[in-house]
Formats: structure tokens, C-alpha cells, sequence
């Protein structure tokens, strides 16, 4: 896996100085998704996962879901840092759905261990599926929380120079949501919501879907 520039990823306009050098003296993606899949380990006994019924073009669907607390320090480099999830998606489309799929899996067996109800095949189904994902928990509520001007990677700043999303957000409880499949009432065949058919080409090409 590869690791952006540091003269792409942006982070200049970063208050916190230490911050925005931990940020840029980025891990192996690699030991990122480690460090990530050790921590969920440890919230695993503890842990509980929901299930989302479907709406709109999704009604007949439904799908798992988790909210996985992480530390401060993992949280900012996988959302923020030049060797995480975004950057993956910075880098290619490709990159950035071979990233997010390798975490799911490396979360997976936390999940194994958390999904311990009647409906635990059901839910581990959805997140075994081609379109299971991570995002930040709170979705919008963290980034227009986050101060203006400190998240400026070249190509998306350029694009979307006003966009909320192109913040860099470090919320006071730092979680990320691990996001099953849609999954058919019906026939229990993994779907693709057809509203984010175009997710990772997103991604890649402005920061967010």
C-alpha cells in the first residue's frame, strides 16, 4: 500500500503544530489497519451491533452496523493522516475500496465476538459483503464541527474549496461506524444501495460521497 505526499496532503494550515507532525509522519497503512483491528479485539466482549431497516429505495433491505471507539491518536491517522482511509482514496479509487475492504475484514473477528445474538449469522452475513464500509461516527456532525482550513489535500481543495467535508475532524469520543451490506428480506442476497453506487469514484475524486 502506498502513502500520500506530504506536499499533496496539505495539513499546514493546522493549528496544533504536534498534531499536524503526527499527521504527516504517517504509519504503514498496513500497521494502521493492525492497530485498528487490536483495538476493536478489546472492545469486542463489551461491544453490540444494531441493524438498520432500509428507506426509501432500501425498503425490504436491511443491514448491520457497529460503532467502534477508537483512540484519538488511531482515529486521526485513519480519518486524517496521509496513510489512512482518505488518503487511500486520494491515492485511487481502487486503493482507497481495497483499503476499506481489508479493515472490514480485519475487524471482522471482533465482530464475531460482539454479533453474539439471535440474529448473529444474519449480521455477520451483511458485514461479510461486498459493500460493507467505515465512516465516521456522528457522519456530519464532526467534520462542521472541525475548524476551517486545516485539511487542504491539493486536488480535493482545488475541487471543493468551501466543502465541510474537507476538515479534519477529532472528536471529543472518537468512534468509527463499521456499516454492513444491504441485505434482502426476501432472498438474503447482498444489494448495493443504488444511491452510492458511485462511493469510491467519490472518494477519489472530491474527499467525500
Amino acid at each position: 500500500m502506498r502513502i500520500v505526499d506530504p506536499l499533496e496532503w496539505d495539513l499546514t494550515g493546522m493549528r496544533c503544530q504536534a498534531r499536524m507532525r503526527r499527521l504527516i509522519a504517517a504509519p504503514r497503512p498496513e500497521d494502521l489497519i493492525a492497530c485498528i483491528a487490536a483495538q476493536a479485539m478489546k472492545w469486542a466482549s463489551s461491544g453490540r451491533v444494531s441493524w438498520d431497516f432500509g428507506r426509501d429505495s432500501m425498503v425490504g433491505y436491511g443491514r448491520a452496523r457497529a460503532i467502534l471507539p477508537l483512540t484519538p491518536g488511531s482515529f486521526d491517522a485513519l480519518i486524517n493522516g496521509r496513510s489512512g482511509y482518505r488518503a487511500q482514496y486520494y491515492l485511487s479509487c481502487l486503493e482507497g475500496a481495497a483499503f476499506n475492504l481489508g479493515l472490514v475484514a480485519a475487524i471482522l473477528p471482533a465482530l464475531e465476538v460482539a454479533t453474539v445474538d439471535e440474529d448473529s449469522g444474519l449480521k455477520l452475513w451483511s458485514f461479510r459483503g461486498p459493500w460493507s464500509k467505515i465512516w465516521v461516527t456522528g457522519d456530519h456532525a464532526p467534520f462542521a464541527a472541525a475548524p476551517i482550513g486545516e485539511f487542504q489535500p491539493r486536488r480535493w481543495i482545488q475541487r471543493s474549496p468551501a466543502s465541510v467535508w474537507l476538515r479534519a475532524p477529532l472528536p471529543a469520543e472518537p468512534a468509527i461506524d463499521v456499516i454492513g451490506s444491504w441485505i434482502s428480506d426476501d432472498h438474503g442476497k447482498h444489494m448495493q444501495d443504488p444511491d452510492k453506487a458511485d462511493r469510491d469514484c467519490c472518494l477519489y475524486d472530491k474527499g467525500f460521497a
